[in-house]
This record gives structure tokens, C-alpha cells and sequence, in this order.
């Protein structure tokens, strides 16, 4: 399942396995644990473990853990509600993470890999306002100015972004915009998607001018 604005692709593939938060702090003998908990599961993993072993943060930060460990991960992994943008880019573009509907599996949500920056909101309000603003003119130029080599977490820090006040009209526009340009982005909808691109490069503009 392809998750994309404009031209920029955030995540290609989903795949649901059982799985569980271990803290490998405790002490656990965890692959031990999850060979007998995961028999089917370990195996469809043994087969890679030549690949799995061989990941640099793997090497980085866990050689004595099972060869299928992953890092970086916690509760704001799963968080229903994120915005999200490729790391190493040049040109900035931001997308809005929620749940996709997937076949015989019904609802899963969408989970970034390390090569995206990701973060979270407390609704999918919140996550389309400031994606809108972050996907306008005003902010990307900006933030394009500002990359270096990668589009690291703090590179939207540039861009003066006001909370999310229900009450102002500019700011329930912006999140109608950005909702409708992912749905228009979705449907290959080119003109669609122009037209609501000015229209959120205006308002966005006349939001974020007032901030600086």
C-alpha cells in the first residue's frame, strides 16, 4: 500500500506479525522467550537473519540482542494520529499517517521506517492543520532553505506554527484544504490537487505571516 503527497512516498509495504514490546534492559532471555512463544513466527524470521544480523544499528546498539531486534520504537510509534516526511529530501513534503484499510485485514495503521521523520498529534484535526501549513509555499521554502543534508526532526522548528483554534475560520480551512489534497493526491486527481495547493498556499501564507 503506497502512501504518498505529491510525489514523495512514504511507506510501500505493510505486514502484520504477532508481536510484543520486550525491554531487553530487564534481563529477559528474550529470543529464548519468543522462539517458544512465536515458534511459526521465528522460523519466517530465521530466514533472514543474515540480513536482520547485519543492519548498522543492529551493530550499533545490539549485538548481545536477538537478531530481529528494533529500535527507536515506543509508544509514539502508535500513536493513530502523525505527520510524517522523508528524511533525506531536498524538497520537503508532508503526509498525514493514520490507518489504511487493508484486505481480510480491515484497519491497520500505517507505520513510518527509519527513513521517514515522524511525528505525533493528539487528533487527525491537529495532524491536517499542521501538515497543511508544513505543505504550503511559504513553509517549504523555508524549510528547503534550511536543509543541509537531512531533513532531521527539528528542520520544521523554522517554521512558526500556532496551535490548532477551532473557532478561527483560516484554521478550519487549512484543515479542510489538507484533507482534501490527500484525498485528491490518492485519486491521481492533477487539477484537483493545483487548485487546493493555491488555495492552501493563501491561507497558509496569511496564517504563518502573522507568526513571524
Amino acid at each position: 500500500k503506497q502512501v504518498k503527497h505529491g510525489n514523495q512516498v512514504i511507506a510501500d509495504r505493510l505486514c502484520r506479525l504477532p508481536c510484543e514490546v520486550v525491554d531487553f534492559t530487564a534481563g529477559q532471555d528474550c529470543d529464548e522467550a519468543q522462539k517458544r512463544k512465536y515458534r511459526l513466527t521465528y522460523g519466517f524470521l530465521n530466514r533472514f537473519r543474515r540480513e536482520l544480523a547485519a543492519r548498522p544499528l543492529h551493530k550499533r546498539w545490539g549485538p548481545s540482542h536477538p537478531f530481529y531486534a528494533l529500535y527507536n520504537i515506543g509508544p509514539y510509534t502508535f500513536v493513530p494520529h502523525r505527520v510524517a516526511w522523508k528524511r533525506s529530501t531536498k524538497s520537503f513534503a508532508a503526509t498525514v499517517l493514520g490507518a489504511v484499510k487493508m484486505p481480510m485485514l480491515g484497519n491497520r495503521l500505517v507505520l513510518a521506517n527509519a527513513d521517514a521523520m515522524v511525528i505525533d498529534l493528539s487528533s487527525e484535526a491537529r495532524a491536517h492543520f499542521v501538515c497543511g501549513l508544513l505543505n504550503s509555499d511559504f513553509a517549504r521554502h523555508r524549510i528547503d532553505r534550511s536543509i543541509t543534508t537531512k531533513a532531521h526532526r527539528d528542520i520544521i522548528s523554522v517554521v512558526p506554527l500556532p496551535r490548532l483554534d477551532r473557532h478561527n475560520d483560516a484554521h478550519v480551512e487549512v484543515v479542510r484544504l489538507s484533507r482534501e489534497l490527500h484525498s485528491a493526491v490518492a485519486k491521481n486527481e492533477q487539477k484537483q490537487t493545483d487548485k487546493l495547493q493555491l488555495d492552501l498556499d493563501l491561507i497558509a501564507r496569511s496564517i504563518l505571516e502573522k507568526m513571524c
